[in-house]
């Protein structure tokens, strides 16, 4: 006996996949970009560990795209500004969205 899996099925099951995957890689981006921040403004507090945690999260994310190869298009480097576009104050700011 054959098993057919419906097609309404395999794509929620790939669209869970898919936002599994990219939950985990926002997840583990922000922790990379918090040392990689860390590193470069408290360079007297540098330490293993935290060389340690921007390795390991480079590591991880490189899988993840392996995995998800389609998440990669939301990381080419023109989809991002230069320079960051809004100041200490209006990021701290609770009141503060971007237009």
């Amino acid at each position: 006996m054959q098993l057919k899996a419906r097609p309404v099925q395999v794509r929620d099951a790939s669209t869970s996949l898919y936002e599994r995957d990219l939950k985990e890689l926002n997840s583990r981006m922000q922790v990379l970009l918090m040392h990689l921040l860390k590193w470069r403004m408290q360079p007297d507090k540098r330490s293993s560990s935290w060389q340690s945690t921007i390795v390991t999260q480079r590591i991880e994310i490189d899988a993840i795209l392996d995995q998800s190869p389609s998440l990669r298009a939301g990381l080419q480097p023109d989809r991002f500004p230069r320079d960051c576009p809004f100041t200490v104050v209006q990021i701290l700011d609770e009141d503060f969205l971007p237009e």
